[in-house]
């Protein structure tokens, strides 16, 4: 049952829109549809779907340096390039909970954090009449010494971002940009088959080897850009933050300086062939704005009971569904999805399930995915290359096809699993995890997918964790009817 978008839906599945072709790596639903409190009055829901960001209404418009509106033939903006829903309960008929001042704030919210943290687009606020400081802002202000004024929670999103990449030791990143975009634009590129070009060459193998087919970068182009990326010394060095002012100074690079002067030709070689200027280094927060967005929404209303599901892969329960059932949401197989990509309907149909594992868990929590299966080719030595990319290495690391973790904090849940899937094994990633609880002083719980080289899964989970992870086709027989391939493991 599709999403219809309508305000007071009566039933609920979420699919994978794969509109972010980056995280999207969960599928969330409900199954059964919710069933009635014990109580003597009715438990009801209503359902918001978060619109995207328009030139011409609402607070933010995307617009160039100069203010002017981008035009409506560039199209509109989903915030965060994805799909984000909420869904919040109360007792009584739909008019009885219906809450006004939360749908406004939910329907502005996302759109606001998604104008700070783009670094593709400047904005336009209509409220004060300016082009706010957002990272495109500071990306462009490279070298420049010029001191950018933020808005004080976007400024402490920037030094939160910051001070784990510093810790993190350069296994999450934000000073990936180079790369990100590299990579981003031959991802895009490889599940093309629009483009003739394209789907002359790799359609057919892609068919054959039911999984997207594609060229890696150049090498020239992978090297160039992993020394335009920061290390974490850098970011510490040449990122200044000023807590007085909420402001930054984003500081020439002598090292990285010296690489751009040398590589001119590249530079409008790759512009020419993807559009994309790496004439400078820059930041990315992709691999946090969403989940951090998502967790100071969920902050605003703690009293709430409610959930909030952004692009399936950041996800944050407040609560409970006043029921005596749990939440309950799907683990995408990643198998099912490596098919999808190619799409389905040239397979003739796909031999997994899109989902082998339905997963329980009460009360208020955060949880976050990222995976391999979305945004991803394989090459012509069969390894895979998706969106998820090690900075000192500049490609993608192949042990994990996703990593989920349950946290308080839903802010640093992205960053986590970006982290662990720059590992390589089960107990590399547990001793980060570690690191990490220390670091955070708060618990950590991860739940690993493997892919096996005979097309099945294993799934890892602590052992208090594995009561609460069943398999979907024993749970539900009638909506999962294809066999699990997946095997759940203690860790």
């Amino acid at each position: 049952m599709k999403w219809t978008g309508k305000k007071y839906s009566q039933s609920f599945l979420m699919y994978n829109y794969n509109m972010n072709k980056k995280t999207l790596t969960l599928l969330f639903s409900f199954i059964p549809l919710l069933s009635l409190s014990s109580c003597s009055e009715k438990v009801s829901y209503i359902d918001l779907m978060c619109g995207n960001i328009n030139p011409y209404t609402g607070t933010y418009h995307a617009c160039d340096k100069q203010g002017n509106l981008l035009s409506d033939e560039k199209g509109t903006i989903a915030p965060f390039n994805t799909s984000i829903q909420l869904r919040y309960y109360g007792y009584g008929n739909q008019d009885k909970i219906y809450d006004k001042e939360l749908e406004s704030d939910f329907y502005s919210f996302f759109k606001e954090k998604h104008a700070y943290f783009d670094r593709h687009n400047y904005y336009y606020s209509s409220s004060d009449g300016k082009v706010i400081n957002n990272l495109k802002t500071i990306n462009n202000s490279y070298g420049s010494n010029q001191e950018i004024i933020l808005e004080e929670s976007f400024y402490n999103s920037l030094k939160k971002a910051l001070d784990f990449s510093i810790h993190s030791k350069d296994k999450f990143n934000i000073g990936i940009g180079s790369l990100s975009l590299l990579w981003d634009a031959y991802l895009d590129m490889s599940s093309d088959y629009t483009n003739s070009s394209v789907k002359d060459r790799y359609l057919e193998s892609s068919i054959l080897n039911r999984k997207v087919m594609f060229d890696d970068p150049l090498d020239e182009e992978i090297n160039f850009c992993k020394d335009l990326t920061l290390t974490s010394q850098e970011l510490n060095t040449y990122v200044q933050l000023n807590d007085i002012n909420k402001s930054v100074i984003f500081k020439n690079i002598p090292r990285i300086d010296e690489v751009i002067k040398n590589n001119s030709p590249l530079i409008e070689s790759l512009k020419e062939k993807f559009n994309i200027d790496l004439s400078k280094p820059s930041l990315t927060l992709g691999g946090f704005g969403k989940g951090e967005a998502t967790e100071l929404f969920k902050r605003k209303y703690p009293n709430k009971n409610m959930f909030i599901n952004s692009g399936t892969s950041s996800i944050s329960c407040i609560g409970s569904k006043l029921t005596s059932s749990k939440w309950e949401f799907s683990l995408s197989n990643p198998l099912y999805y490596q098919e999808e990509r190619v799409g389905i309907n040239y397979l003739g149909g796909s031999k997994y399930s899109p989902s082998d594992l339905v997963m329980f868990k009460e009360g208020t929590f955060s949880m976050s995915t990222s995976g391999s299966y979305n945004a991803y080719f394989y090459n012509k030595d069969n390894i895979i290359r998706h969106h998820i990319i090690d900075s000192l290495t500049g490609y993608s690391h192949t042990y994990f096809s996703s990593v989920t973790v349950f946290i308080e904090d839903g802010s640093y849940g992205d960053m986590i699993t970006t982290s662990l899937m720059n590992t390589s094994s089960l107990e590399e990633a547990n001793i980060l995890i570690g690191e990490y609880k220390n670091y955070l002083n708060m618990d950590i719980i991860p739940v690993y997918l493997i892919n096996n080289s005979n097309n099945t899964v294993n799934c890892y989970a602590p052992k208090e964790e594995i009561k609460n992870i069943k398999i979907s086709q024993k749970e539900y027989p009638s909506y999962y009817q294809k066999e699990s391939v997946t095997t759940i493991v203690e860790l």
